[in-house]
């Protein structure tokens, strides 16, 4: 499952955002609609237990909520699982690696941008 997280500054109008947001990839120190594409776990062991990094819970926050919670959730997730990031281990999971490096990429721009809304985008 992939998602856009989209971070955007809040005295835009939300039903322009997913059209004007500007790829992660291509945005600038100035740009006020971002997009980051998150690759999610499948695993049910993983959404049940850290629903705060799955859309359901993202979209409801702003940035300031996003970069205070996701760091200590990432971490917990890390130090809980660590054969899921581990690409030694029989028990590795791709997928788990992408989404703790993509919510690290959300993590950044929350933090640089701690007043912006957020919405996803399937």
């Amino acid at each position: 499952m992939s998602v856009d997280i989209i971070l955007y500054r809040p005295d835009i109008p939300e039903d322009i955002v997913p059209w004007k947001a500007t790829s992660i990839e291509d945005a600038t120190d100035d740009e006020t609609i971002i997009r980051i594409n998150v690759t999610y776990t499948y695993q049910q062991q993983i959404r049940d237990q850290y629903p705060q990094l799955y859309p359901k819970w993202i979209e409801q926050q702003n940035g300031a909520i996003i970069a205070q919670t996701l760091p200590g959730v990432l971490l917990r997730l890390r130090a809980e699982h660590p054969t899921l990031t581990d690409i030694n281990h029989p028990d590795y999971d791709k997928r788990c690696s992408s989404m703790i490096h993509d919510l690290g990429t959300v993590i950044t721009v929350a933090v640089q941008h701690p007043d912006y809304r957020v919405v996803t985008q399937s």
